[in-house]
């Protein structure tokens, strides 16, 4: 990976390279894996090196990152993770779900799947019998909120 320099010579080329720079970051998505002790605990090095190994797989590197992160908050509705830009957050997340989250993400589906979610902070059919305050609905496998 090599390192290219350019001279800017205005205010303009400044701005445009700003401008650039930001249209490929926005290009990208990224899965933040949190790996802070209480979602370690839970599984999330596992997952996280499911995550790369997905999206390796479906040659998308270009177009989502996995990144490690911190604590998230939520160490009790571990493991999580929480894709940028659009703020999808995911709680209670195994390894055995990177494939079909990854799957999902790249079709544009990031809040297809929630477990255990609803407004009225239920728990049927969450994998760990676990509350997740969400604004989504009990419709699966995975906690899912996107940010409003």
């Amino acid at each position: 990976m090599g390192v290219t320099t350019t001279r800017i010579e205005s205010l303009r080329q400044l701005q445009e390279l700003a401008d650039s720079l930001r249209e490929e970051k926005e290009a990208t998505r990224t899965l933040c894996v949190c790996l802070g002790t209480g979602c370690c605990a839970s599984g999330a090095e596992p997952l996280f090196e499911a995550f790369q190994e997905a999206v390796a797989d479906r040659d998308a590197t270009d177009r989502l990152e996995v990144k490690r992160t911190g604590c998230h908050g939520f160490c009790e509705r571990g493991p999580v993770v929480v894709l940028r830009p659009e703020g999808t957050f995911y709680c209670s997340v195994s390894a055995e779900d990177a494939v079909e989250v990854v799957e999902r993400v790249l079709a544009g589906e990031a809040k297809a799947r929630s477990r255990g979610c609803s407004t009225s902070w239920t728990t049927a059919g969450c994998r760990r019998k676990r509350t997740c305050p969400s604004t989504s609905t009990s419709a699966g496998p995975l906690c899912v909120s996107t940010a409003s």
